[in-house]
């Protein structure tokens, strides 16, 4: 149980359940490391299974017909993710999974989550906190799209994703802005010298 304790914390903040529950989940689970670049998920793929990040960065990426590459949604530390559309309710994804660091991560099956759900008196509970939560961060980047002016996108999205600047490339960073990459560079060389 030692290399889910991550894990473990995070779901016994939201609710109780003893130690046999937790032996039996964690049975069901299994770890795996992807190297920066490499894909969870890929488009097009079905995938029964909601990734635990214990180190490292993910990206739920789009592309467009040319195959340019545009963050959607990222995922740190301590946190679940996976493509939620093909989790939820279509077997394939529309979106790539994709490490953006080296990411050791705890791979939970959907068939853990629902024996969690049926066998665990809260396991419900969890399933409807951490949709909430993901809820919540997806209305709060949707506020980007309709704020005008990109430094208080930028505010916005260094509250959502704190140390953001620091752990992906600055095409992204522009992407998730809605600006040009020479607009964002601009904007932080502003923001570094206080001419804001």
């Amino acid at each position: 149980m030692m290399r889910f304790e991550q894990l473990n914390t995070v779901v016994s903040s939201i609710i109780n359940w003893s130690n046999a529950e937790r032996a039996s989940f964690f049975a069901m689970l299994h770890t795996a490391r992807y190297q920066a670049g490499e894909y969870l998920i890929k488009k097009g793929e079905s995938r029964d299974a909601v990734f635990f990040i214990v180190k490292g960065l993910t990206g739920n990426i789009i592309e467009d017909k040319h195959g340019n590459q545009f963050p959607v949604h990222l995922c740190f530390e301590n946190d679940h993710v996976s493509s939620m559309v093909g989790f939820l309710n279509d077997p394939s994804t529309t979106t790539n999974l994709v490490a953006l660091e080296d990411t050791d991560c705890i791979v939970i099956p959907r068939a853990a989550l629902q024996w969690l759900y049926d066998n665990v008196e809260d396991g419900n509970k969890f399933g409807r906190i951490q949709h909430e939560r993901i809820l919540s961060l997806l209305v709060k980047r949707q506020r980007i799209n309709y704020i005008k002016d990109p430094l208080e996108r930028l505010g916005l999205l260094q509250e959502i994703y704190p140390g953001i600047e620091k752990r992906i490339s600055q095409r992204f960073i522009s992407a998730l802005l809605k600006i040009d990459q020479a607009h964002f560079s601009r904007l932080k060389t502003a923001i570094e010298k206080n001419t804001l």
